[in-house]
């Protein structure tokens, strides 16, 4: 029974020996390694970049233009004029001279990528004694807006002014035009803006 006795106490010490040398053993340090750099996390600013995007997507968001256009609807208003009055005077009265086309300044502001708004202010003189004033806002389609060739499609609508005559609905609509860099023309399409016009917009 001693021995039964002395052969635990001797167990138990061994036991308490060999844990308590495994947690006070000493960790070996690895070795330095002089090669190794420290590569510092890059995080990117989002909010920096979606700024500057924003500044470059708004920077060319407003256009300005001028134009001419030819055979509009105030050029016909003015061949009509003409021919009534040569017609009634029987050679009484001077035929009043005319003067075929009519000019137009337009504002743009790119909605998105897709979508214009705008006005235009048109002014057209084809005789003497007619003068006419035009203003009509614009909503335009951009097919490529982004693109140096972008087609587009335009409608505009508003009221046409006869100096001291009056005023009656007035519009334009562009079936199919084009811009090539700063330049446009129309292809397709009829109103106070001219059946044929051309012009350049300057993009700011």
């Amino acid at each position: 029974m001693k021995h039964f006795f002395a052969i635990s106490l001797a167990m138990t010490v061994s036991l308490c020996s060999a844990t308590f040398a495994q947690e006070n053993a000493v960790q070996p340090i690895p070795p330095a390694n002089d090669e190794a750099q420290y590569v510092e996390p890059q995080i990117q600013d989002s909010s920096l970049a979606a700024n500057e995007s924003n500044k470059q997507e708004l920077k060319n968001r407003h256009t300005l233009g001028i134009e001419y256009g030819f055979l509009t609807v105030s050029d016909f208003i003015g061949a009509l004029s003409t021919a009534l009055t040569s017609l009634f005077s029987l050679g009484n009265d001077e035929d009043p001279t005319l003067i075929v086309g009519a000019f137009s300044i337009n504002y743009g502001y790119k909605v998105n990528d897709m979508f214009e708004t705008g006005l235009v202010a048109n002014f057209a003189m084809p005789t003497q004694d007619l003068f006419f004033l035009t203003f009509m806002p614009r909503a335009k389609i951009n097919f490529n807006n982004n693109g140096f060739v972008n087609p587009y499609m335009e409608l505009d609508a508003g009221v046409m002014a006869a100096i001291g005559k009056g005023v009656v609905p007035m519009g334009h609509l562009t079936l199919l035009g084009l811009e090539i860099g700063w330049v446009h023309f129309q292809l397709l399409g009829w109103g106070q803006r001219g059946l044929f016009n051309i012009g350049f917009n300057i993009p700011f």
